[in-house]
């Protein structure tokens, strides 16, 4: 069974980071986790995952996900309550976004299966020059009012 629990600073050292995004460019889970909420995902006592929300500001905030290498069909349980956490930010934030390296394919599926739409691609963004994909999910009751104006 998968628990999804709030993070707990030092969770990270029991994370195997998956090969594919040990490549990519990222920040230390602490730091990011001091910005804003963090979860964990584990079995067994494993930690399979930690992700959260960077709170960039009072209305917008971007989603971010370590994974553990051999997390298997744990993924679909993990995937399924990130959807859960992304759809409720979006009804409490005007902006969720996460940004998938553009040749990182897993990424992209789970931007999908999140609910998230492309938005742009920001070339040669990444840490290594590399070009990144914007994936938004805007709130429901955000688009309505824009469109009122």
């Amino acid at each position: 069974m998968i628990a999804i629990a709030p993070y707990v600073p030092g969770d990270e050292a029991a994370l195997k980071i998956q090969a594919a995004q040990l490549q990519q460019p990222s920040h230390p889970i602490a730091i990011l986790s001091e910005r804003g909420y963090a979860w964990t995902a584990r079995s067994a006592g494993q930690v399979l995952g930690i992700g959260g929300f960077v709170v960039n500001h009072v209305d917008y905030v971007t989603a971010w996900a370590s994974f553990a290498d051999g997390k298997g069909t744990a993924m679909i349980p993990i995937a399924r309550a990130m959807a859960r956490e992304i759809a409720a930010a979006a009804n409490h934030y005007a902006r969720v976004d996460l940004i998938v390296v553009a040749d990182f394919q897993p990424g992209h599926f789970l931007a999908l299966a999140l609910g998230m739409t492309p938005e742009a691609t920001l070339r040669h963004a990444g840490e290594n020059g590399e070009d990144m994909v914007l994936w938004t999910k805007i709130g429901p009751h955000r688009d309505s009012a824009i469109e009122g104006e």
